[in-house]
């Protein structure tokens, strides 16, 4: 998706949806990860990623 332009710009915490808008193509890694355990909030994993 980086490939062609799509940049995540924003993480809906309660439906769990991820927003990307259209800018210009380049590389990114995006590291997701997901935790049975906590509810009602991100993983640790993304929210050490975001910051």
């Amino acid at each position: 998706m980086s490939e062609k332009g799509y940049e995540l710009i924003d993480i809906n915490r309660v439906t769990r949806c991820f927003i990307f808008q259209q800018g210009e193509p380049r590389t990114r890694t995006y590291h997701i990860s997901f935790d049975k355990i906590q509810a009602q909030s991100l993983s640790r994993g993304l929210l050490d990623k975001r910051s």
